[in-house]
């Protein structure tokens, strides 16, 4: 229901030309270390930072590039990673955050209140696909539709977008699996109406919720 494009990376490059070496990064999603073979590689293999990362995904992919990751919240969200006691005491310190060009503030402007001096590298965007509509009409009768996932408010928004395009009001009334009490929060505001909250958004959470609403 999204899409993310990956920037070149002479953008992102610009990007860190302009600002010191950090004591600490934070990467945000697995799609924020999608492509490390740049200058933010480099500066993670040569000096001494702390690695943070949201989510097994995001932490498995830094573990193939050969980063070692220092603080993994127990929960894949930026309250988990704002709880852990590195994060509690950070006045001073220079703060990567590693994401997409749009996103929640609340880490950021939450590590500003604490002393943090914070950045954001933006090195994806996400936008929504062109779909083709008779493709999406077929998709959506072919077979019954027991379930619709949604980890993200994007998501859940562009899901909206998809029922209006090809009427699948029906949609509204199917399950719909969210990977926090905010998405679903958001995913009520817009009509959904049976909505259930997985413990996170990793897939062994998500199929475990899935696995139980279907049982």
């Amino acid at each position: 229901m999204i899409e993310i494009i990956q920037y070149p990376i002479n953008i992102i490059n610009q990007q860190l030309n302009k600002l010191v070496l950090p004591d600490s990064i934070i990467f945000i999603s697995a799609n924020a270390c999608e492509n490390l073979n740049n200058q933010l590689g480099e500066i993670l293999k040569k000096n001494n930072i702390i690695v943070a990362s949201i989510g097994n995904a995001t932490t498995t992919k830094l573990n193939k590039n050969n980063i070692n990751v220092d603080i993994t919240p127990p929960h894949s969200n930026s309250e988990a990673l704002l709880s852990m006691e590195y994060f509690q005491h950070c006045q001073n310190k220079n703060i990567w955050i590693i994401r997409g060009t749009t996103g929640r503030e609340l880490l950021a402007q939450t590590l500003k209140k604490r002393g943090a001096n914070t950045h954001y590298i933006n090195v994806y965007r996400r936008q929504y696909p062109q779909y083709n509509i008779d493709e999406l009409n077929d998709a959506l009768t072919k077979q019954p539709i027991h379930l619709t996932l949604g980890t993200s408010n994007e998501i859940i928004t562009n899901l909206v977008n998809v029922i209006k395009k090809v009427d699948a009001s029906y949609l509204y009334d199917i399950p719909l699996l969210v990977a926090s009490h905010r998405n679903k929060t958001h995913a009520n505001s817009l009509g959904f109406s049976e909505v259930f909250v997985s413990a996170s958004a990793s897939n062994d959470d998500l199929t475990k919720s899935i696995d139980k609403i279907l049982g």
